[in-house]
């Protein structure tokens, strides 16, 4: 199913469409409504939205803002900007927050664990030649 998503009922949304500087923003949060489990973006949800992005950012950026040094991540100021903001993401509780982010670390970890044996098999059939230097 292809994610929808709407900025109708954010305050000021013409703002935020017209920004060369706020679309991108507004692109990565509806992205991340995805990776959080929150599809609708409430006053009563944005402490609970910013926590789960920044476990998410834990894996990598998200989103890298416009600044001269890229500075990642999705803030709490952004994230309050688009109050309002909905999309048809799936909705998922904190404890399946969790669930799924411990799947992604014994996935990531397994992945790594992967990657080293081929190395080490690779140094072990392949050996750097050193011209007899030590």
């Amino acid at each position: 199913m292809p994610l929808t998503w709407s900025i109708r009922n954010v305050r000021d949304c013409e703002a935020l469409i017209d920004s060369e500087i706020e679309r991108p923003i507004t692109e990565a949060v509806v992205f991340m409504t995805m990776a959080v489990g929150i599809d609708t973006i409430t006053e009563k949800n944005i402490d609970e939205f910013y926590f789960r992005s920044r476990v998410i950012e834990e894996f990598g950026p998200f989103y890298r803002g416009p600044a001269p040094d890229h500075t990642p991540g999705i803030t709490r100021e952004m994230i309050a900007r688009r109050v309002g903001l909905n999309t048809n993401a799936s909705r998922f509780s904190r404890k399946q927050f969790r669930e799924n982010i411990g799947r992604r670390i014994e996935e990531k970890v397994q992945l790594q664990i992967r990657n080293e044996a081929s190395r080490s098999r690779l140094d072990a059939e392949h050996p750097v030649n050193t011209g007899g230097q030590q």
